[in-house]
């Protein structure tokens, strides 16, 4: 009956007539918010919402527990994003309008699942306290509260309760903290504002070119100090992606830089150093050292073959560097390992670096290879799907990437070696299975062709959530 009145079906179960059953009973007294149901007062939740793409800020609370609660509120709330402030704007908004309804001599229960500002509440006036600068630059809205609670006269009692597990007025104060970031009217506890005669703001066209190259700037109230830099880094950019050189054509005109130019900055220095190098032809390999007068040939010295050593042969084909090309081939594996292990569905099997012989597929002999032969191929991962009829044959390749051109070349010489296996699974494709080869290619300077991990994806029917950590 409960869970058929309109507008409260994901919080029916809170709410039971008399008499409680038992076993619902023992329930609320092992809960979070088991108080609630003895407190003599009132009792309330607040919560507070921060989107940091979108610089916007929502505060919230509910007071009462009945399925129409006495009342509700949702704003913006002003000043530097941070989950902290949010939070202390949505309990001191409750106080205040609680101490105007009811004034303040009534019993106050809140649950609040910020252990930061109750952490801030609880230190504050001690010798042992020593907040830092992110905790300072909130003291406008923390130092309000702690007047609001000193001059209380009731018994107010702040309760920790952890986010998102069912708590029922934290859970009605999070919904409506979300919806708060983009009500309209006045925001609560506002930030410092710019006062005095240089206040910089961003023209309208310099916004536009900067979400045009994917660099947003931030809103207008933002320190100086930020909207500099901001802008400076835009500009930046734009001037880069202007010029022809070999680096800026390799990672912005081309698709397959996009995802390596996002995530160069999580790389170390040394690592970034090394990148950049390979990026703009100046890695110190023989046909370099040639060219600027530092070596005598450009002929490799490792592999005695009268090769040039270019960063190609290098990094893919010289027999001395053999094992680190093995190294790094197995660190991108467990990586990727580590992404199907999380996102691959139940009815999916997954097979590391197996011999076909050892997953338990049936083989069969073709005019090329006989099933014994077949058995030992063993690709990077096997994926087996009883219930959706489908294998994937998936084997990762790091090829040469300094020509946009070898990552499909390298691509289609995997579909190549693996197509004749197709044959030999012909047991089950003669019953209705899909079975495919999808070559994973990852250049040696981190290129990336999305389309070809997209493909994969869509046949494992992983979510579009996850494509975009896969790439």
């Amino acid at each position: 009956q409960h869970l058929g009145r309109g507008g409260y079906h994901q919080y029916a179960f809170h709410w039971s007539v008399n008499p409680v059953p038992p076993r619902l009973l023992l329930h609320r007294l092992n809960q979070q918010d088991a108080l609630r149901h003895s407190w003599d007062g009132l009792v309330a939740g607040t919560d507070g919402s921060v989107d940091e793409r979108a610089e916007q800020m929502g505060g919230a609370y509910v007071l009462g527990a009945d399925p129409d609660p006495i009342m509700v509120f949702s704003a913006r709330v002003g000043g530097p994003l941070a989950s902290t402030r949010a939070e202390a704007a949505s309990l001191l908004q409750l106080l205040r309008d609680v101490r105007q309804r009811y004034g303040h001599h009534v019993h106050l229960l809140i649950f609040v699942d910020c252990l930061v500002v109750l952490d801030i509440l609880r230190k504050w006036g001690r010798s042992d306290f020593h907040p830092g600068p992110k905790e300072v630059i909130h003291f406008t809205v923390i130092r309000p509260l702690i007047d609001e609670l000193r001059q209380w006269a009731g018994n107010i009692t702040l309760l920790k309760v952890k986010s998102h597990t069912g708590c029922l007025l934290n859970e009605r104060a999070d919904e409506l903290a979300e919806l708060g970031r983009t009500t309209e009217g006045p925001e609560i506890c506002p930030g410092p504002q710019k006062y005095g005669s240089f206040w910089l703001r961003v023209r309208p066209e310099t916004r536009r070119l900067a979400e045009a190259c994917g660099k947003p700037l931030p809103r207008d109230s933002a320190p100086n100090r930020s909207l500099l830099e901001k802008v400076a880094g835009s500009h930046a950019l734009r001037a880069v992606r202007q010029r022809s050189t070999v680096f800026v054509t390799d990672l912005f005109d081309h698709t397959e830089g996009h995802t390596v130019s996002k995530l160069i900055r999580r790389c170390t220095p040394s690592e970034y150093r090394v990148w950049l190098k390979c990026m703009t032809g100046t890695y110190p390999v023989q046909v370099y050292l040639k060219r600027i007068g530092k070596a005598q040939s450009p002929i490799c010295l490792h592999c005695g073959e009268g090769t040039p050593e270019s960063l190609t042969h290098f990094a893919c084909v010289c027999p001395q560097f053999r094992e680190a090309r093995t190294s790094a081939h197995n660190k991108v594996r467990d990586v990727v390992t580590s992404f199907l292990s999380s996102t691959l569905g139940s009815e999916w099997t997954m097979f590391e670096e197996t011999r076909m012989s050892s997953t338990g597929l049936i083989l069969s002999s073709t005019s090329q290879a006989t099933a014994e032969q077949w058995g030992r191929r063993q690709p990077d991962w096997v994926l087996v799907s009883q219930r959706h009829k489908r294998i994937a044959i998936v084997d990762l390749c790091r090829p040469s990437d300094v020509h946009p051109a070898q990552l499909l070349a390298a691509a289609m010489r995997k579909q190549q070696t693996y197509l004749p296996l197709l044959e030999a699974l012909r047991y089950y494709s003669d019953q209705g299975w899909t079975i495919h080869v999808f070559p994973w290619v990852v250049g040696i300077r981190g290129m990336i062709d999305p389309s070809h991990v997209h493909s994969l994806l869509k046949f494992l029917e992983i979510p579009n959530q996850h494509w975009q950590t896969a790439v």
